[in-house]
């Protein structure tokens, strides 16, 4: 069973900062699922993980 985390921050100040720590913890094993790989409408689909 690997590590999960969870994101959490205000999303417009700290958009890059989300990002890399986001792509950090992505990049040594965790399973990240922040908000924005997901969208608003129920009519998309969503594409997961995204690229570091």
């Amino acid at each position: 069973m690997g590590y999960k985390a969870f994101v959490s921050s205000t999303f417009n100040d700290l958009k890059r900062h989300r990002e890399k720590v986001i792509c950090d913890l992505r990049q040594s094993g965790f399973s990240v699922d922040p908000m924005e790989d997901w969208t608003a409408s129920a009519d998309e689909q969503r594409v997961f993980p995204r690229p570091c």
